[in-house]
């Protein structure tokens, strides 16, 4: 019987848009990092070092789960499946034809 899950951490609750707004304000000079990490209802440490391009797995807004990374960028991927998958369905053939 599956219970009801019940997140164990807080981790990365906050939002991309609040951490946008963050790292804006305190480009912008309009609040400092306290002030701006309570209003907008972000981690300090993780709103200054977003903020000065120093965190080592993920720029800017974007959330990263873990300290692995892709080893592709999208685009590379989703063509490399295309391409699988369109070659799949040429061996198929052939495999059809030599066994029939």
């Amino acid at each position: 019987m599956v219970g009801q899950y019940h997140r164990k951490t807080d981790r990365q609750l906050w939002s991309k848009e609040s951490m946008g707004f963050a790292i804006e304000a305190v480009q912008d000079g309009r609040m400092g990092w306290l002030a701006a990490s309570k209003q907008f209802n972000v981690p300090q440490a993780t709103l200054r070092r977003r903020a000065q391009g120093k965190n080592k797995q993920v720029r800017g807004v974007d959330k990263g789960l873990g300290r692995f990374c892709t080893t592709f960028p999208k685009e590379m991927e989703l063509d490399l499946v295309e391409h699988i998958k369109s070659r799949e369905n040429v061996f198929v053939q052939l495999f059809q034809k030599k066994w029939n």
